[in-house]
């Protein structure tokens, strides 16, 4: 189910950003921006949510000196 949707995402995608680009001509700049930005950040996103299984950064080393400083923080909180 979430390949179909994806399929079904990508494709509706696609054709609207096609549409967006034949006919940007007849619209105002501002509204250009901003469509163009919306669709930046979808692409730029659906992007991430492929490689969300991925680790981008090594923080595991960061997170090991972080974690006992954390929990005594959170443990003086409460």
């Amino acid at each position: 189910m979430n390949r179909l949707f994806l399929l079904f995402f990508c494709t509706v995608f696609i054709v609207k950003l096609i549409s967006f680009l034949w006919t940007r001509k007849r619209m105002p700049g501002k509204q250009q921006a901003v469509l163009f930005t919306l669709y930046g950040l979808t692409i730029f996103l659906f992007a991430i949510l492929q490689f969300q299984q991925t680790q981008l950064l090594p923080v595991g080393h960061l997170l090991n000196i972080l974690s006992p400083h954390i929990k005594m923080w959170v443990d003086q909180l409460l």
